[in-house]
């Protein structure tokens, strides 16, 4: 990978976050922007910003539920957040420690998976988390469905030519 600073693609990046329960799944999709380092042929900073106003569900619904209040508040916190505080990477296997902010509340989260496609201006990732959405004060459907959220993030970051 090249050095440099590497823009992600808001319309090819995407967060799907999975909540199960009783009634099935409902899945929810929230894009993001940001931007990655490489430094010594490794990924070495990550921050991302989701914005929460654009979810997405295939349900109305799950969709205001999820907008609303007890879901991702948007009318108040339009937007959450994903820096990187430690990321250790072997060949294309990465693993991504650091702060996740949803609804004003940060707190640590994991994100493991691998980097599917490089070259000299592109990178293109899929990374996988598990977070406990209660402990953001995201309840909405309980407790219809569980506590936990599984996130699977995929992203395409572009290193601007000079």
């Amino acid at each position: 990978m090249a050095q440099g600073v590497y823009q992600i693609v808001p319309d090819r990046s995407m967060a799907q976050i999975t909540v199960s329960g009783a009634p099935g799944r409902i899945r929810a999709e929230v894009p993001f922007s940001g931007s990655l380092v490489v430094s010594g042929g490794v990924v070495t900073e990550v921050t991302t910003r989701m914005d929460t106003r654009a979810l997405n569900t295939r349900s109305q619904m799950a969709a205001r539920q999820m907008r609303g209040p007890k879901g991702f508040d948007v009318d108040n916190h339009p937007a959450g957040s994903f820096s990187a505080s430690r990321i250790r990477q072997n060949g294309d296997e990465i693993t991504v420690d650091g702060n996740l902010t949803i609804k004003g509340v940060t707190l640590p989260a994991t994100f493991s998976g691998r980097i599917v496609r490089f070259n000299q201006r592109r990178i293109q990732a899929v990374l996988e988390g598990t977070i406990d959405r209660t402990a953001f004060g995201v309840t909405a459907g309980r407790p219809l469905y569980g506590r936990s959220a599984e996130v699977r993030m995929h992203f395409v970051a572009r290193r601007p030519t000079r």
